[in-house]
């Protein structure tokens, strides 16, 4: 039975701290400490960066039993830091690949439909099964915005309990359940309240920074005059 002892959270946001992404990672780590697990944090933007902190990711994954990726989703992708990270552990695996240590992971994108992730999802599938990781399975969240505001927390608690669970299901040596991607996938609200709240928040940036029209933009051959552009899908 696949039971890790050391677990690695790999955070795949640009933004150095308080993001969605590790905000996810973060809540399941925090509960495999609790149970005795040893934890370690990497934030793949930084450890790209530099010689000394490629080696050191490729350091960690060797030595840790399960990694967590937690990303965003961009263009139906990673961020492209996140693919060189992946492609610098596939160029420096040892002998057949990573076999015995699980992959676990986490996509969450700001459209209101989590299978949105999916491609992305499909491409750590796939990642794992070259480089020859136990795959534990994944987490999709749509809506993602909304998981970090903290007064919205009662509408996010299908985000709490899929991490609960899956975090439960790895300390017992499984994969995760179905119920977790099940309520990781569900939406906090109802999509036309999303995108009316979204478009609210899109109009009250744009006043704060001095844009009182978000339609208008260049025309095309003419960057010294604007027309009216029809906005689709503002948030």
């Amino acid at each position: 039975m696949y039971k890790p002892k050391k677990a690695l959270l790999l955070i795949g946001s640009p933004k150095m701290n308080k993001s969605v992404s590790e905000n996810l990672g973060m809540h399941i780590l925090g509960m495999l400490r609790s149970c005795g697990l040893q934890t370690r944090v990497l934030n793949i933007a930084r450890s790209v960066d530099s010689l000394a902190g490629r080696q050191d990711l490729v350091a960690h994954i060797n030595e840790c039993d399960m990694v967590i990726l937690s990303c965003p989703l961009y263009v139906d992708s990673s961020p492209s830091f996140v693919i060189k990270a992946l492609e610098i552990i596939a160029k420096n695996k040892i002998g057949a690949g990573y076999g015995g240590k699980g992959l676990l992971a986490i996509a969450h994108c700001g459209f209101p439909e989590a299978h949105q992730n999916q491609v992305a999802l499909d491409i750590y599938h796939r990642f794992a099964t070259e480089l020859n990781f136990k795959w534990l399975g994944s987490l999709s969240f749509g809506m993602s915005p909304v998981i970090n505001m903290r007064f919205l927390s009662v509408i996010t608690r299908n985000v709490q309990k899929a991490l609960e669970i899956t975090a439960g299901a790895i300390i017992g040596g499984r994969n995760i359940p179905s119920e977790a991607v099940k309520l990781s996938t569900k939406p906090f609200m109802p999509i036309w309240i999303y995108t009316f709240v979204g478009n609210l928040m899109w109009r009250f940036l744009a006043l704060k920074n001095g844009v009182l029209d978000i339609a208008q933009r260049p025309a095309l051959g003419d960057h010294a005059s604007t027309r009216r552009m029809p906005i689709i899908n503002e948030g």
